[in-house]
């Protein structure tokens, strides 16, 4: 006999029987820590996908507790290593002492030296779970970070962690899958990318209303911006600069940091210009004298 459910029930089950989901919820609590509940459904969800596929990215917004879901999963996937920048080695200690949860720590940074520690390189063999934090720092496959991750760790379920996981392309998101997954990520369509992808806005509770609201962005107009549009125009309609020596062709670059110039006052926008005029004037110069300056003596010159 079949019983009337209400909306959000119906759903719910919906949702477990697609996502694979336990039927129970992980534990609560992680040593001296207490998952709350969209935490621990990041952890459901996280774990078939690890189970199902090996690699998951966890995309939830700043402050929604994300390390405290890595290390839930890291404490189901010993030996697990986290890879992070080495400024976020100690945040990592603090919340792995907090959760009662065994991890080692290697640096992205250590990854892209020539030569890496025997017992770094050892440990990233070991491990059956990688959790890599601000994982959009492993976006690139080119670099040797990527490829000596990918060569080390071939056995190893992948977790990333990141808030902003696309920052060009989305090419940007599917290389650190790949990690794991290799190129098949690139061709996954949009459904099943979605079974490896957890991303909420970080949830409201009691705690936010000590937090003060940001209103939304209000836009001004300058007091000066009279002939700005002329200003503007004769910014776009500049050459490409000429480099140091030891430079490359950077004319966006240059572009985009007058227009920022023109954004701000007109003090900024007086020394920004006497900035240009003196590199300009030093770079004449020299190349009067027969000399092209490499970056250092153009900074000297221009002193």
């Amino acid at each position: 006999m079949l019983t009337p459910a209400p909306p959000d029930v119906v759903r719910a089950a919906l949702a477990h029987a697609a996502l694979a989901l336990p039927p129970s919820p992980p534990a609560p609590t992680l040593g001296a820590v207490t998952l709350l509940p969209h935490q621990r459904l990041a952890v459901a969800r996280l774990a078939a996908a690890l189970r199902t596929h090996g690699a998951a990215l966890l995309a939830d917004a700043v402050g929604s507790g994300k390390t405290f879901v890595a290390l839930a999963l890291a404490r189901e996937h010993a030996p697990a290593v986290v890879v992070a920048p080495a400024a976020l080695r100690d945040v990592w200690r603090a919340a792995a002492a907090s959760a009662a949860v065994d991890r080692a720590f290697v640096s992205v940074e250590s990854l892209s030296r020539p030569a890496l520690a025997p017992a770094t390189a050892r440990r990233l063999a070991d491990a059956r779970l990688l959790v890599l934090d601000e994982s959009h720092h492993l976006r690139n496959p080119a670099t040797r970070r990527w490829r000596r991750l990918a060569d080390l760790a071939r056995r190893a379920r992948v977790l990333c962690l990141s808030a902003t996981p696309i920052h060009n392309t989305p090419h940007d998101l599917l290389a650190p899958l790949a990690l794991a997954l290799g190129g098949r990520v690139f061709a996954l369509d949009a459904a099943a990318l979605a079974r490896l992808v957890v991303r909420r806005a970080r949830p409201r509770g009691p705690a936010d209303a000590r937090v003060p609201r940001v209103l939304p962005t209000r836009w001004h107009p300058r007091a000066d911006a009279a002939g700005g549009d002329a200003l503007l125009d004769a910014i776009l309609g500049l050459p490409p600069p000429l480099a140091p020596s030891d430079g490359g062709d950077a004319h966006a670059l240059e572009r985009i940091t007058l227009l920022r110039l023109l954004a701000g006052g007109p003090d900024a926008r007086r020394a920004g210009a006497r900035r240009r005029h003196a590199r300009a004037a030093a770079l004449d110069a020299a190349l009067v004298d027969g000399r092209h300056l490499d970056a250092r003596a153009l900074r000297r010159w221009t002193a």
